[in-house]
C-alpha cells in the first residue's frame, strides 16, 4: 500500500503491504468498536461511523503533520496531499471494518444474555 506511512519515504520505504496494514488497523477498530458497544447503546452504524470518523480525523492530521516535517514545510501546504493517500483511506476502511465486527459479536453477546436470562451465573456472553 503506497502511502501508507509519511516519515519512511525518508528511507524510501512509504509502502507497506496490505496484510500489515490489516494487522494493524483491523485490532485498533475492534477495540474502539467493542468499547463502544459495550459502553454505550449506540446503535452499530452510529458505531462503525463514529470509529471511522475519529481515525479519519487522527489519521489525516498525524499524515499531514508527518508530511509537513519531513518535507520541511508547513502544516497548511500538505492538507489536500494527505486527503489524497491511498494509506489513509485504507487505514481509515480497516477501523470501520473492525468496529463492524466488534459490534456484531457485541450483539451476538447481548441477544444471547436476554434470551437465557435465568438469573443464573454464566449464562450469556462474558458472564463473569
Amino acid at each position: 500500500m503506497t502511502g501508507a506511512l509519511p516519515l519512511e519515504e525518508l528511507a524510501k520505504r512509504a509502502s507497506q503491504p496490505l496484510l500489515r496494514m490489516a494487522v494493524a488497523w483491523l485490532p485498533a477498530g475492534f477495540a474502539a468498536g467493542l468499547a463502544l458497544a459495550l459502553a454505550t447503546r449506540l446503535r452499530g452504524a452510529v458505531i462503525a461511523a463514529s470509529t471511522g470518523l475519529v481515525a479519519l480525523l487522527i489519521l489525516f492530521s498525524t499524515t499531514a503533520a508527518s508530511e509537513a516535517v519531513s518535507h520541511n514545510e508547513t502544516f497548511a501546504e500538505h492538507v489536500r496531499s494527505a486527503l489524497s493517500r491511498s494509506g489513509l483511506w485504507t487505514a481509515v476502511a480497516f477501523v470501520v471494518i473492525g468496529s463492524i465486527l466488534a459490534v456484531a459479536l457485541a450483539g451476538r453477546g447481548r441477544r444471547g444474555r436476554i434470551a437465557g436470562s435465568s438469573g443464573a451465573r454464566g449464562s450469556g456472553f462474558w458472564a463473569a
